[in-house]
């Protein structure tokens, strides 16, 4: 029968060493100190300070970052927003649970302020951006079976989109 050798290797470290080691660990590491950000995100940055509020509820408020280029060329986004809101309207006259749990998100939505009717002005007069929306139903959700979704990614008559308009 043949022998089989066997070899091992120890490793043996002092508590005396362990500074060293992580002496010379920190000498190759190399650090940045200081924030290095784009103009943008600088631009960003003091639009939040400048804007941040709590508002009587609790809930902190800040403006949203806009890329004034991008928004003066940002096109129509009626048309679309209308198409989408007939084909809601059509899916909800199907299922009346559906559109009783949209009509109250919708109703939410105004209760709280984070949207208004507005009216009717004529075309070119002011620029507006109509942000299309759908009503989702995920039947595995155990909270929220039924929500809505805006649409930012949408693409306007320019193939613009709001995600587009925002800062980045």
């Amino acid at each position: 029968m043949g022998y089989t050798r066997r070899r091992f290797g120890f490793n043996v470290s002092t508590l005396d060493g362990l500074d060293e080691l992580i002496s010379r660990f920190w000498s190759c590491v190399k650090v940045k100190f200081g924030k290095t950000h784009s103009l943008d995100k600088k631009r960003c940055e003091n639009l939040f300070l400048s804007t941040v509020q709590r508002n009587s509820d609790g809930r902190y408020t800040v403006a949203l970052p806009k890329n004034e280029d991008v928004l003066s060329r940002l096109g129509e986004s009626r048309g679309i927003a209308i198409r989408r809101l007939h084909g809601t309207t059509c899916k909800l006259a199907r299922d009346s649970s559906l559109r009783d749990k949209y009509a109250a998100f919708i109703e939410e939505y105004l209760t709280l302020g984070h949207m208004s009717k507005v009216a009717e002005i004529p075309t070119g007069s002011v620029k507006r951006c109509h942000l299309p929306h759908q009503s989702m139903v995920k039947a595995s959700s155990a909270t929220t079976k039924a929500r809505v979704v805006f649409d930012a990614s949408c693409k306007t008559s320019y193939r613009s989109t709001m995600y587009c308009w925002l800062g980045q």
